[in-house]
């Protein structure tokens, strides 16, 4: 548990040592690809959204979730983009394949779809090259570009405010 702890501290101190890269000139807020980082305990939530995404027109194989689990329960083989507190090294290295693909691909929108400061969720989005990222405002601030204010995690208003504001951001 004490190693825990010490890992927490080390993404905790990682999450705060990164800088957010402005949002690119290049970018005219025209999104394709979109990575979802959210809580594994989440996953039902996290499929309404990805299938309200659809209906809006979005392809399902350009939408990539990684789950975070905080159980002490073991990863099942088809669990292949759930990531864990074990899966970091003191040094913050990762052995978990998925957590790697997922942080260094360029989705053109992160969802950080998660509600708390769970500190291996920070350091996701934190770590991720996306290049709009946003957030809930009930989460720390300076990880995301922009941050949605709402109560509790609701997909189908959390896409409908997102569209609406990214609409703003075109214009």
């Amino acid at each position: 548990m004490l190693f825990n702890a010490v890992k927490k501290k080390a993404l905790r101190k990682a999450v705060e040592g990164t800088k957010l890269p402005s949002v690119p000139l290049e970018f005219n807020y025209q999104v394709k690809t979109i990575g979802i980082l959210s809580e594994k305990k989440e996953q039902s939530t996290v499929e309404s959204m990805i299938n309200i995404l659809v209906d809006r027109g979005f392809k399902r194989e350009d939408i990539l979730v990684l789950y975070y689990d905080g159980s002490n329960s073991k990863v099942k083989e088809e669990d292949a983009y759930v990531f864990k507190l074990r899966d970091f090294e003191s040094s913050l290295k990762t052995s978990n394949e998925s957590l790697k693909v997922f942080v260094e691909k360029p989705f053109d929108l992160l969802i950080s779809f998660y509600k708390s400061d769970t500190i291996p969720l920070l350091w996701g989005t934190s770590q991720s090259k996306a290049k709009f990222k946003v957030g809930l405002a009930s989460v720390t601030s300076f990880v995301n570009h922009f941050n949605i204010e709402m109560n509790g995690l609701d997909a189908e208003l959390y896409v409908k405010l997102l569209f609406e504001y990214i609409n703003i951001f075109k214009n």
